[in-house]
């Protein structure tokens, strides 16, 4: 069961045929009500969260079932009953994206190796929370474009928020 503590995020790995994260994320953001509640666009989000996965490289760590795991551990902490009550469905919405994102696109090297090595990326973001600001960025980078932005029918200060 999705919702459960004890989700085998290796079992959804083998259903989905190596696409738990888009399995868990889609579903999840339907348990939740959140595409229904913001008419977010099916299959755009389909596609969305498919290239989302895509964007997991073959890591053995950061990678699509990492994402997974951690979307599914998201979703189950913002479940419990003295959390639920608090969470609006904008904020079901940015914690999942988020969990989902959270790692997008991660070479495969810390932050301490890219500072050492003055990588392009820790200059490009001042050698401070390197590649989570690139995470984030890469998504907010690819959802600029029509095919893939899902979060287009959000009001302004919502997309922000």
């Amino acid at each position: 069961r999705i919702d459960d503590w004890a989700f085998d995020v290796f079992e959804a790995n083998d259903v989905s045929n190596g696409s738990p994260l888009f399995m868990i994320t889609a579903n999840l953001l339907e348990l939740h009500g959140v595409v229904d509640h913001f008419d977010l666009p099916r299959e755009t989000l389909h596609i969305m969260l498919h290239k989302i996965e895509s964007g997991y490289l073959a890591n053995p760590y950061h990678n699509n079932i990492h994402a997974a795991d951690v979307t599914q551990t998201m979703s189950f902490f913002i479940t419990k009953p003295f959390l639920l009550p608090y969470v609006k469905p904008l904020e079901i919405l940015a914690s999942l994206l988020a969990a989902a994102i959270h790692d997008y696109r991660h070479p495969g090297l810390n932050n301490a190796f890219h500072v050492a090595i003055s990588h392009s990326l820790a200059i490009r973001y001042n050698d401070k929370s390197v590649l989570e600001a690139y995470h984030v960025a890469e998504f907010f980078s690819l959802v600029k474009s029509e095919a893939y932005n899902a979060l287009a029918g959000l009001q302004r200060t919502e997309f922000k928020e």
